[in-house]
């Protein structure tokens, strides 16, 4: 059983590979195209080719993407199975709690932030409290290649995929497909049955059948066992919580994160770091977490005006040009940044700069805008 899992796992990797137009895992020595594992209905490996044209070794046999599509879809649209399950899902996610409701959308497109890539559109798309997940309801057969793209796809724009069937039997015929859609998700495969469902309504949670493929252990489980946990994710979570009254209330998170590091007190002042990362997820969600302000704006001139920007104020700067740039074009906003340096200079502090214990943290707590200064 785990031999077939690491197969249908290289299998998946192979074609990411491919769309990521990187170095194919295994190239063909006739052409340029490229080589994949492929398992045959008794399980057994061999290799596959997507051949370039004019390949002495395709022999005819080769089929292009869009033949391959047409092979297993024959043209049928999704049928009323299939939206069934969809709306299933999307009422589970409705009645849960933890979901950001306004998030959830059914069907919708999905734009891409890649240059070159399509968008797609998820069964079902939503935000919770512990990440974004995407759902695709798959009961039909699937082909690598589109596995691949939408596996590559959503990771990129930071959603957990899942893929969803219905009445799964784990005692049936597994064809190819599945094998490889579960490789996609730690081995395993997550269904929805009547009993499920009516768990879910009980409970008023979003819930699934997990079943393991190694070992055929069945659980049923929430919206954070689908999400891998997420360091910057869960604390900032646990920080809008600890700071719902002031953003002081997250100074032992604080303390926990400078622990972690072994940062002294005497480098990273506990209190000026707390009121830093109160503002730079302010800045990044847009709202005015640890204040009583109706607006992330005055939260933000408010901390410009306090001591702590005179250390923070390249930092806060940094974040508003990648998350916030037209509050640098209007307002005092930009400013006020100009006079926090103007105090620190005039009081000889010297601002956290890109090798600071601050921008240590920054950097973990916000990847998406570290990957962006490293662009830039």
């Amino acid at each position: 059983m785990s031999d077939v899992v690491q197969r249908s796992g290289f299998r998946v990797e192979a074609f990411k590979a491919f769309h990521r137009q990187a170095e194919p895992v295994f190239g063909c020595p006739a052409c340029p195209g490229h080589l994949y594992p492929k398992l045959s209905l008794n399980h057994r490996a061999y290799w596959a080719h997507i051949a370039a044209d004019g390949c002495p070794l395709a022999e005819g046999r080769r089929l292009s993407e869009r033949q391959l599509d047409a092979l297993l879809y024959r043209g049928r649209q999704e049928g009323a199975a299939h939206e069934a399950l969809v709306a299933a899902v999307a009422n589970m996610a409705q009645a849960d709690s933890s979901v950001d409701q306004g998030s959830i959308s059914i069907g919708s497109y999905l734009a891409s932030s890649v240059p070159g890539w399509h968008g797609r559109y998820p069964d079902v798309r939503f935000a919770f409290d512990g990440g974004r997940i995407a759902i695709e309801v798959q009961l039909s057969p699937i082909s690598l290649h589109r596995l691949a793209e939408r596996a590559l796809y959503y990771q990129e724009h930071g959603y957990t995929l899942v893929w969803v069937t219905r009445d799964f039997d784990p005692r049936t015929f597994k064809p190819t497909w599945l094998w490889d859609v579960w490789a996609t998700q730690r081995a395993a495969v997550f269904s929805i049955d009547d009993a499920v469902l009516q768990q879910s309504v009980g409970e008023g949670r979003f819930l699934l059948k997990r079943h393991s493929i190694e070992g055929g252990a069945v659980t049923i489980v929430g919206l954070r066992e689908l999400v891998p946990v997420i360091w910057h994710v869960e604390f900032k979570r646990r920080w809008r919580e600890a700071a719902r009254e002031n953003w002081g209330g997250a100074l032992d998170l604080t303390r926990e994160v400078l622990a972690q590091r072994g940062i002294p007190p005497h480098v990273a002042e506990p209190s000026a770091v707390c009121h830093a990362i109160n503002t730079l997820i302010a800045i990044e969600s847009w709202e005015p977490i640890g204040s009583r302000h109706s607006n992330p704006r005055a939260l933000i001139n408010d901390f410009l005006n306090s001591a702590d920007a005179m250390l923070a104020h390249r930092i806060i700067f940094s974040a508003l040009r990648i998350y916030r740039p037209e509050t640098l074009d209007t307002g005092k906003t930009k400013e006020m940044i100009s006079k926090a340096a103007q105090r620190a200079k005039a009081e000889d502090v010297a601002p956290w700069n890109s090798t600071s214990a601050m921008a240590a943290i920054a950097h973990d707590l916000f990847p998406a805008w570290s990957r962006a200064l490293s662009a830039g």
